[in-house]
């Protein structure tokens, strides 16, 4: 996907190399797939005119041709500032509650967001109350699960973060490590706590794993990023003993022994189901151990929540889970800014909606919640967090756990999409959907729907060529005419539905 551009006047290209070498000298290397590359230096610096030019020929048909017949990777570019039809005014909540029909009317009471909790689990079947997980659970049964994911992902055609394909050495050793049990008899998990920001992944290994060369942002092994005190049960280690098998209430994967802590049964549940709490209202809050805050314990993002032990003028103080050197949960005071929470969820409107997400705004992409960041459909379900609605961690199961207003086909035009978001859809409450993104309907402007997203980036048409990538690489506020003309189509054309997050 990222090749580097070729400066040169002059370039040959020859399929078998997958590389253009510039007369000049300079090698400007494309990456594809995971063939064989065979570097040939072509150096034209004497000969006749008439000479260079036959050969100039010469390699323009070979390019054209290569170009036909292979993929070379497209080059991205940055994407401008403000996106098309993006005044600056409107990367404000304040713009869009301002025409929002009923901004402060109460979506859902903490009653009904309740119910609405359980409707989702029923709907998606990817939300579960953790807390009334047994632990007793049939290893036979837990290892044919994980032993069918590892036979069907190592028969993909997978690379690593150089591009090459994973040795027969590698899947052996991870295999190896997964420590499969062939024994039917009942185990017992354990209940832990997450002490400090732990990426969940599919196997037990930090090594990248990618579908094309050069995709070093898309790892299809990072499962989920998790917050300090994100409950969880552990189900068995690997044979190295550095990683646990780990369900969490949307996910399940590989989290590393040093992030987490085991906790006894009651200490558990008090923590998850405490009397007084405070959520994180801020994109991310820092979290210290210390009242005069030079002690840092590290930080936690939006929509995590935490006991209240007591508060300052200043700050609350909270219940923290620390892992001590047995590998056991101790707890100790954490003390975060008020400025960074909210005593309790907040209240569900629609004005707090659009207030909480434009707090994400501008803030960084990272696939499957790495480096302490979001993606598309986990920016969504911290949002929401923050009033205590509990979305699937995937896009798709989002859409399934929401009320639809409107599916749409290949068959709608981009005027029916459009007339039917503006007339149905509600500002700050409402999810857009596409295959592999989501985003949160923001409201309409001059007859034009907007959206706010946390996006990697969009598509322009450069024909006959294959399209220009732009990298957005953030949360932003965009109309869905985004990839219009692309091989892809527009986001409006490419949607399948709308839907809202409500009691329906």
């Amino acid at each position: 996907m990222h090749g580097q551009r070729c400066h040169g006047s002059c370039c040959c290209y020859t399929k078998v190399q997958s590389r253009i070498v510039c007369f000049s000298g300079r090698k400007c290397v494309f990456n594809k797939g995971d063939q064989t590359h065979i570097i040939i230096t072509a150096l034209l610096s004497s000969g006749g005119t008439l000479f260079r030019g036959y050969c100039f020929l010469l390699c323009l048909v070979l390019f054209v041709v290569a170009n036909l017949s292979a993929e070379i990777p497209v080059i991205p570019f940055a994407a401008p500032s403000s996106l098309p039809n993006v005044d600056f005014r409107m990367k404000t909540a304040g713009y869009w509650i301002a025409r929002h029909p009923y901004p402060d009317s109460t979506i859902m009471t903490s009653d009904q967001i309740q119910e609405f909790n359980h409707k989702i689990h029923r709907r998606s079947g990817a939300v579960s109350d953790i807390s009334g997980i047994s632990t007793r659970y049939s290893s036979k049964s837990m290892n044919f699960r994980i032993q069918k994911q590892f036979r069907a992902t190592r028969s993909m055609k997978y690379v690593d973060s150089l591009g090459s394909a994973f040795s027969e050495k590698f899947w052996t050793d991870l295999e190896t490590n997964l420590n499969l049990q062939s024994a039917g008899k009942l185990s017992e998990a354990k209940r832990a706590l997450v002490t400090s920001l732990s990426s969940q992944r599919v196997f037990p290994t930090s090594d990248g794993c990618f579908t094309k060369v050069g995709d070093i942002e898309f790892d299809e092994w990072q499962n989920s990023g998790m917050d300090i005190g994100t409950p969880l049960i552990c189900y068995q280690t690997t044979q190295d003993k550095q990683w646990y098998y780990c369900a969490s209430s949307i996910d399940i994967g590989w989290n590393p022994v040093s992030d987490i802590a085991i906790c006894d049964e009651q200490a558990w549940q008090d923590y998850i189901k405490p009397q007084e709490f405070i959520v994180i209202t801020s994109t991310k809050a820092d979290l210290w151990m210390d009242r005069n805050e030079t002690v840092h314990a590290g930080f936690t993002r939006m929509g995590n929540k935490f006991p209240l032990l007591g508060q300052t003028e200043h700050q609350y103080l909270v219940k923290l889970p620390m892992r001590n050197t047995q590998g056991g949960c101790e707890f100790i005071t954490g003390y975060i800014t008020k400025t960074d929470a909210h005593p309790g969820y907040l209240p569900y409107t629609p004005r707090n909606a659009l207030i909480q997400a434009f707090k994400l705004q501008n803030e960084g992409y990272g696939w499957g919640g790495s480096n302490g960041d979001w993606d598309c459909s986990s920016m969504i379900n911290r949002l929401f967090a923050t009033f205590g609605i509990n979305l699937p961690r995937n896009g798709g199961f989002q859409e399934k756990a929401a009320s639809a207003i409107c599916t749409f086909t290949s068959k709608d035009t981009p005027t029916f999409r459009t007339e039917a978001i503006i007339d149905k859809g509600i500002g700050g409450i409402c999810l857009l959907r596409m295959e592999g993104h989501i985003m949160l309907y923001i409201g309409s402007e001059n007859g034009i729907p907007y959206a706010l997203h946390d996006v990697w980036g969009y598509r322009t048409p450069n024909k006959p060529a294959a399209d220009n990538v732009w990298v957005i690489n953030k949360t932003v506020v965009s109309d869905l005419s985004l990839g219009a003309g692309s091989q892809k189509g527009s986001f409006l054309t490419r949607l399948t539905s709308l839907s809202i997050l409500n009691d329906q």
